[in-house]
C-alpha cells in the first residue's frame, strides 16, 4: 500500500508539472484573483489590508483567519520566482485535486477496508456538481478545505476509537484541524460538530457511561482545541479584542434575515440530489428546474440502509447510520430557510453562536458530499454481490 501511495504521489507530480510548464495561461474570473505583485502578502499578518478600501485599506480582522493560508503559499512561489499563470496551477488547483482524491480514499478505506469499491468515493468527491461550481467560481480556498474535512473527519474518528490515543495522535489532529481552520474556519465549525455527533455515536455504541465519556473529552476535543487556540492566535486575540463590533463591521449583508433568504438558492430536492442550484452555468442567482436524473444520486446512497438488518459488525451498522444522518443533515441545512421547515434556519442563524458565518446555506453541501462519497460506494458493492449471488 505504502509503495502505491509513494508512485502515485510521484506520478501526479511529474504530470502537475509537465501540465503547468506547457499549460501557461491566467486562470481568473469569480473569486480568483490574479496576484500581479506578491509583495503585499508578508508573513507577518496585518490587521489592515491595503488591497481594499479603494487604496485606502479597510481593517482585516473579521477575516485575518485565512491570512496564513495565502500569505506561505504565495511567499513560497515569491522565493522561487514564479510567474502567476504557473503558481496559481501549483499552489490551488493541483493541491485541490490531490488532497481530495486521497483523503476521500483513505476515509472510504477505513469505512469499507475490505471491499475494492472504495475507489468510487473520490469520484463522488470530486466530481459532484457541487465542487465544480465552486471551482468554477473561484472559490479555491475554499475548495481547499472542502479537499481537507474527510482527512480531518478520518483522524478524528481514529482518535474517539482509541480507549486511550497517543499524545502523538492527539496532536496530529489538533494540528489538522488548525490548518483547517486557517484555510476556511467555516468548515472548521462543522466539522467540529460532525466530529462531536460521531463521539456521541460512538460512546452511545460503547455503552459508555457519562463519567467515560467525560474523561474522552479531555484527548478528543480539549487538547486539540488547545493546540487550535495556539496555532491561530494570530487572529484570534485581535476578533476578541474587537469582539463587540466584530460582526456589525461585515455588514448587514452578511448578518440581516434578507441576505439570508437571498442566499438559500438550494431547495431540499437539489441538496439531498447533491446538485447545485446554479448547475450548470453558474450564473449568480439563476436557479435550474430540478434535473429528475440525479434523484438515482440519494436513491443510490439511501440504498445503503436496506442492508443493515444483516450486518453482523456493529461497528459497520454504527459507520452507516452514522453517515446516512450526516447526508439527511447536510441535506436539511444546505436549502436554508426554504421549506420544509426553513423557519428552524432562521431561529439557527440567530441563536446559535457562529451559525451566522453560514448565510450562505449551500457551503453544507460538504457533509451531503462526504455522506455520498462513503454511501454510494458501500450501496453499489452489496448491491453487486446480491447480484453476483442471484444470478451466479
Amino acid at each position: 500500500m505504502k509503495n502505491i501511495i509513494l508512485s502515485s504521489l510521484a506520478t501526479i507530480f511529474v504530470l502537475i508539472i509537465f501540465h503547468s510548464w506547457f499549460s501557461p495561461g491566467i486562470i481568473a474570473g469569480g473569486d480568483l484573483e490574479y496576484f500581479w505583485n506578491y509583495d503585499y502578502f508578508s508573513l507577518h499578518p496585518f490587521a489592515w489590508n491595503i488591497k481594499s478600501g479603494e487604496g485606502l485599506g479597510v481593517l482585516f480582522v473579521p477575516f485575518l483567519w485565512i491570512y496564513m493560508a495565502i500569505s506561505v503559499p504565495i511567499n513560497i512561489v515569491k522565493f522561487l520566482n514564479l510567474p502567476w499563470d504557473f503558481a496559481q496551477r501549483l499552489i490551488f488547483f493541483y493541491p485541490f485535486i490531490a488532497i481530495s482524491i486521497f483523503s476521500s480514499v483513505f476515509l472510504s478505506k477505513k469505512i469499507i477496508p475490505n471491499s475494492s469499491f472504495y475507489i468510487l468515493a473520490p469520484l463522488v468527491f470530486v466530481t459532484n456538481t457541487y465542487i465544480l461550481n465552486i471551482v468554477q467560481g473561484g472559490q479555491l480556498v475554499f475548495a481547499l478545505a472542502y479537499a481537507l474535512s474527510p482527512m480531518t473527519l478520518l483522524l478524528f474518528m481514529k482518535l474517539i476509537e482509541k480507549s486511550k490515543p497517543a499524545m502523538s495522535n492527539v496532536l496530529l489532529c489538533g494540528l489538522i484541524l488548525s490548518l483547517q481552520t486557517m484555510v476556511d474556519i467555516r468548515v472548521a465549525y462543522m466539522l467540529i460538530a460532525v466530529i462531536f455527533f460521531y463521539f456521541l455515536a460512538d460512546s452511545f455504541s460503547r455503552r459508555s457511561d457519562i463519567k467515560n465519556s467525560l474523561k474522552r473529552l479531555l484527548p478528543t476535543f480539549i487538547l486539540p482545541g488547545i493546540i487550535v487556540g495556539l496555532v491561530n492566535a494570530f487572529w484570534i486575540l485581535p476578533s476578541l479584542t474587537l469582539s463587540n463590533s466584530l460582526v456589525s463591521q461585515l455588514g448587514m449583508e452578511h448578518i440581516s434575515e434578507d441576505a439570508l433568504s437571498f442566499f438559500s438558492f438550494a431547495n431540499l430536492e437539489n441538496s439531498i440530489s447533491l446538485l447545485h442550484p446554479n448547475w450548470p452555468e453558474n450564473i449568480f442567482g439563476k436557479i435550474y428546474f430540478m434535473r429528475p436524473e440525479f434523484l438515482i444520486v440519494p436513491i443510490l446512497a439511501f440504498s445503503a440502509l436496506f442492508f443493515i438488518n444483516k450486518l453482523k459488525n456493529l461497528q459497520e451498522k454504527v459507520y452507516i447510520l452514522y453517515f446516512s444522518l450526516l447526508g439527511l443533515i447536510g441535506a436539511f441545512l444546505a436549502k436554508g430557510v426554504n421549506e420544509p421547515f426553513g423557519g428552524m434556519y432562521i431561529w439557527l442563524f440567530e441563536n446559535i453562536p457562529g451559525f451566522v458565518m453560514f448565510r450562505d446555506p449551500t457551503k453544507w453541501y460538504i457533509l451531503v458530499a462526504i455522506s455520498y462519497s462513503i454511501l454510494i460506494p458501500y450501496s453499489i458493492e452489496k448491491i453487486y454481490f446480491c447480484l453476483k449471488e442471484r444470478f451466479k
